[in-house]
Formats: structure tokens, C-alpha cells, sequence
């Protein structure tokens, strides 16, 4: 919960703001908190006293337990499908560059994730608009002895919840990249 950092699930009209123009999920999408299963990962979902339900990364570090195989997310994008990147952190000096692919909320699957949660319309500033909106759950494979992920700033990546899996064979992952994709994406990347 200490991430949480804004809010994406809405009540109504201006009670929460997903993408920076208004737009939220219905609360309809699930009853805060719980824990959401695709395909065997749990997701747990919460809420602050504030009542923020999702992290927008700015930069922060996340220790992962020890033997991490699989990082999985819980999220959505709003504004684009651009890719957005993870850091897989083994030591101080080896660091990993792994791409989240989390498509934009209210469009089809660009990269093979998984639709974990779905409303088919969504909350705006003047009260509801019908399009389906969708929270996806993806899948990374992690380098041996990744000790950590960061995930630098991204206003228009939303996390509603990550699971590491230290089992040695994944449940599920995403289609892989093209060779080659990540050469000329990768430079715009924050480091921090």
C-alpha cells in the first residue's frame, strides 16, 4: 500500500482520474480490496485511507524475494501502447533492461497480455462513456539472481499490482519481442 500513489477506480464523475483528462474505471471493475487470480498469479488489489488504488512509477526500487524467476504486473497504460521499461537490478553494476507490455486501457491486446479485469464502459467528467476499458496482466522473465526491479518515471504507466514467482517454470508469459525491438527504445529510459 505504500506505493499507491493515485486513484483509477471511480464512484462517479471527478472522483478519480486515471489519465490525467478525468477518465476511471468504473468501480463496477471490482470491489476494493482483493485479490484477483489469472491463470494461477494472485494479484492483490487495495486501497490507502486516501483512497489511492494503483502506483504511477516515479523511479522506484522494489526488492524482490530471493530466487525470483517471473515478475508479473497488474496495470494498464493510458495515452499510448508504447512500451514502457523495467531495470532487473542483480548487483550494483549489473543492471537489465526488461519492457513491460502493457497496452493502453481502452484498446485490443498490442503485446499479448493478458485482460485480467474488464468494464465496458468508463467514468468521465461529465458522467460515462461506452468503450470496454481493461486492466492487463503481463509477464517478465528475470535474469538469474535478480535482486530487485525499478521502474522509472512513467505517468502514463499505471500499476494496480505486481507478483514475483520463484517457481522454476512460468504459468504464463507474453509474446516475445522482435530482435532487435528494444535497440532504439531504450535510450529514453530515465536513469536515475
Amino acid at each position: 500500500p505504500q506505493l499507491l500513489n493515485a486513484t483509477g477506480i471511480a464512484g462517479g464523475p471527478k472522483t478519480a482520474d486515471l489519465d490525467g483528462t478525468g477518465h476511471a474505471f468504473p468501480e463496477s471493475l471490482t470491489t476494493l480490496p482483493t485479490t484477483v487470480t489469472v491463470k494461477g498469479v494472485p494479484f492483490t488489489l487495495g486501497r490507502t485511507d486516501q483512497g489511492n488504488d494503483h502506483w504511477i512509477p516515479d523511479g522506484q526500487t522494489a526488492r524482490l524475494p530471493r530466487g525470483s524467476r517471473r515478475l508479473y504486473l497488474l496495470g494498464a497504460r493510458t495515452m499510448s501502447s508504447e512500451p514502457s521499461f523495467v531495470e532487473a537490478i542483480r548487483t550494483a553494476s549489473t543492471v537489465t533492461t526488461l519492457p513491460p507490455l502493457v497496452t493502453d486501457w481502452c484498446q485490443p491486446s498490442s503485446w499479448g497480455e493478458i485482460e485480467a479485469l474488464a468494464a465496458e464502459y468508463r467514468i468521465t467528467p461529465a458522467g460515462t462513456q461506452s468503450i470496454r476499458c481493461r486492466l492487463w496482466a503481463t509477464s517478465l522473465a528475470l535474469p538469474p539472481r535478480t535482486a530487485a526491479v525499478r521502474i522509472p518515471t512513467d505517468r502514463d504507466l499505471h500499476i494496480f499490482s505486481m507478483t514475483a514467482d520463484t517457481g522454476s517454470r512460468a504459468l504464463w508469459q507474453t509474446r516475445p519481442l522482435p530482435p532487435g525491438y528494444l535497440d532504439d527504445r531504450c535510450p529514453r529510459m530515465a536513469k536515475p
